[in-house]
């Protein structure tokens, strides 16, 4: 689900194109985006959390995971994180995202560099969608 909202974006004419939204370490399996074409899966991914809000958890993971690497790839790393653990709480099928190295290292320099911000994150992620 992810990889059909990044790989494929949509983008307008006036719209510029950027690696991510935040600054942080690109690579070369970022896909050029807009603000406006992140914004755009955000509120799609956001819309289908809304609609299935009284589905069982383990439906919901999927959108939550996927909303999670969107936010992990555009900058906003220990939000995306957060997120993709409570996926993974919800849904144990969705472990392997969290072997993945750039999640790994996120999770790891975050972890380490800032405990407590990071307990704050997933505090907050879990109270919003669990």
């Amino acid at each position: 689900m992810f990889a059909q909202l990044q790989k494929k974006p949509r983008i307008q004419a006036n719209e510029t194109l950027v690696h991510r939204l935040r600054p942080g370490r690109v690579t070369s399996s970022d896909v050029l985006v807009s603000v406006e074409s992140v914004y755009r899966a955000r509120t799609t991914l956001l819309l289908g959390l809304e609609h299935n809000s009284v589905t069982d958890r383990s439906c919901r993971a999927p959108l939550i995971q996927a909303l999670g690497l969107l936010e992990l790839t555009n900058g906003y790393e220990i939000f995306g994180s957060s997120l993709i653990e409570a996926a993974v709480h919800d849904c144990a099928s969705l472990m392997p995202v969290l072997r993945w190295r750039r999640v790994r290292e996120v999770r790891r320099n975050h972890v380490v560099s800032n405990p407590a911000r990071m307990q704050k994150m997933r505090q907050m992620v879990l109270a919003r969608f669990a």
